[in-house]
Formats: structure tokens, C-alpha cells, sequence
């Protein structure tokens, strides 16, 4: 359950995406990269400080996550795949890896993916691994860097997810009871039309 402080800082990071697109919006003359046909590659990152407890006792720890993409893109739509990394402090590491699908407009997008191999590893205790999916939606915007945006080039991207992960084994054997884990996360990325 997330405390209030984390509802504040979502709230804040989700109000930042809003503006960022507004202000996209409003700067139609470098808002054409996500129309740009053709591979773009993008590597993001999100940096979160977290903790939890039960009886006043908890780990807490720094969450890291990055995501890399590649995806091909055509007038409205955009296909692809994408591999997830995340350092949930020292003692664990969730990774990801599936397709993904965009549809598009000017510098706005909406997307989807779907990790038909999510695992959850650990080094603090007698669980080593879970294994189950995961799916992740969300919209953000995409901005070129270079002026000529018709030729592709850097852009930056900003984007606001919701992650589902549904974990089914652990250390190998099925879980008669699935984990579900939701996350929501902001995650900016730089990346290059190619």
C-alpha cells in the first residue's frame, strides 16, 4: 500500500509528464519525432528512494531501473521490444524482457508491453528466484533534439508507466497462490531515430 508521501511524489512526477506535454504541444516546430519512419533505440532510467516495514522493521533501500527499447515506427504506430533492469537495493533484482506497441501523434504517444519473462532474484534470503509476467502501459512525450526532426536524430522522452507483474513460481516449483505486484513509475529516456 503506498504511503502518502509516495502518492506525492507519483502526483508530482505524473503533474511534471502533463506539463512536459503541454508544453510539447504548444512548440509545434521540434514536435515531429515520433511521426519520423524508421528504428529508434532508447535507453531510460528512474531513480526512487524506498522502504517498507512490518512492526516497525524493514528493509529499505534505493530502487534503479532502467529500461532499453528499440521499436520500428510508421505513420501512428510504432513495434518493438524492450528489456527491463531493475536494482531494488542490494538484495534484489528484477528483469523483464517482451515486445512492445505505440501508437503515436506529434510528440505524444500511448504504449504497451508485455514481458513474457519477468524473474525476481534475490540475495537476502532463502528465496533465490521467482518467475512469473509481467505488462506495463503508459503515455508520455518524445521530443527531437536536432532541428530537422523529417531526418531523425537524438530526442528525449518522458513517459509515466503502470506495471503489473503476476509472479507464478519460486525457485522453480508453481506458487498455488500468484504474487501480484503494481507498480507506477516515471522514466525519462534519451534515444536516437535512426
Amino acid at each position: 500500500m503506498p504511503t502518502p508521501i509516495h502518492s506525492v511524489i507519483s502526483a508530482f512526477f505524473l503533474a511534471s509528464v502533463v506539463s512536459v506535454s503541454v508544453l510539447a504541444g504548444a512548440s509545434s516546430a521540434r514536435a515531429d519525432v515520433s511521426d519520423v519512419q524508421g528504428l529508434h533505440a532508447s535507453l531510460g532510467g528512474m531513480g526512487l528512494a524506498n522502504s517498507q516495514s512490518q512492526g516497525g522493521k524493514g528493509p529499505s533501500g534505493s530502487s534503479v531501473l532502467t529500461q532499453l527499447e528499440a521499436f520500428w515506427s510508421i505513420p501512428w504506430v510504432a513495434a518493438g521490444g524492450f528489456i527491463q533492469f531493475d536494482k531494488q537495493g542490494g538484495s534484489e533484482t528484477d528483469f523483464g524482457l517482451g515486445p512492445k506497441m505505440e501508437v503515436h501523434y506529434g510528440p505524444f504517444f500511448l504504449e504497451s508491453g508485455y514481458a513474457f519473462s519477468f524473474s525476481q532474484s534475490f540475495s537476502d534470503r532463502a528465496i533465490q528466484k521467482r518467475t512469473g509476467k509481467a505488462a506495463y502501459f503508459g503515455g508520455g512525450v518524445r521530443l527531437v533534439f536536432t532541428k530537422f526532426a523529417d531526418q531523425g536524430g537524438a530526442f528525449i522522452q518522458v513517459s509515466y508507466k503502470f506495471r503489473n507483474i503476476s509472479l507464478t513460481e519460486q525457485d522453480g516449483r508453481a506458487i498455488s497462490e500468484p504474487i501480484t505486484q503494481h507498480d507506477t513509475y516515471p522514466l525519462i529516456s534519451l534515444g536516437y531515430v535512426f
